[in-house]
């Protein structure tokens, strides 16, 4: 793959990771709202609500269908006990991560497609917490997808292949 086309595969999967809509999903009534709210509305909404089976499910049903939205068929959300895992790929970002490792430009594409799996694991963090629930957001290795690219727990990195992170 040539350096423009691990650029373009970088940019491509940084604008679907920053144009995944901020959404708030309330569990209880199974509405979703758009992010306009202040942090202490959006607290003020949830702050009695204690979710149950059900309201779980809803949460992952809706987070499902905006992923879908936006990833199409390359994500899969799974739920074991308190922890949410969202799994992520893009088609040709194993090279692109390999080849970000060697090239200055593309370490900077691939940093700032960490910043945006960054935010997007915090937004969807702080609306699975009211729940009691911590969140992994993980974009995986699309040649091998049992291979970790980025992870990040609640919104704090913890493997960066690239930049040789692991906590």
């Amino acid at each position: 793959m040539r350096k423009k086309e691990i650029g373009t595969v970088l940019l491509a999967t940084m604008i679907l990771v920053l144009s995944a809509p901020v959404c708030r999903v309330h569990a209880a009534s199974g509405h979703m709202a758009a992010s306009g709210m202040t942090k202490q509305e959006s607290d003020d909404l949830t702050a009695d609500i204690t979710a149950s089976e059900a309201d779980v499910e809803i949460l992952i049903e809706a987070t499902d269908a905006v992923l879908h939205d936006h990833f199409g068929e390359n994500y899969s959300i799974s739920r074991k006990d308190n922890v949410i895992t969202i799994n992520m790929w893009t088609d040709g970002i194993a090279k692109a991560s390999m080849y970000a490792t060697e090239d200055d430009a593309l370490k900077d594409d691939w940093d700032s497609l960490r910043a945006g799996v960054q935010n997007m694991s915090e937004m969807i963090y702080s609306v699975y917490k009211t729940y009691g629930f911590n969140v992994v957001v993980n974009l995986l290795n699309d040649l091998n997808k049992d291979n970790v690219l980025l992870s990040y727990m609640n919104g704090v990195l913890v493997y960066d292949s690239v930049n040789e992170v692991n906590l």
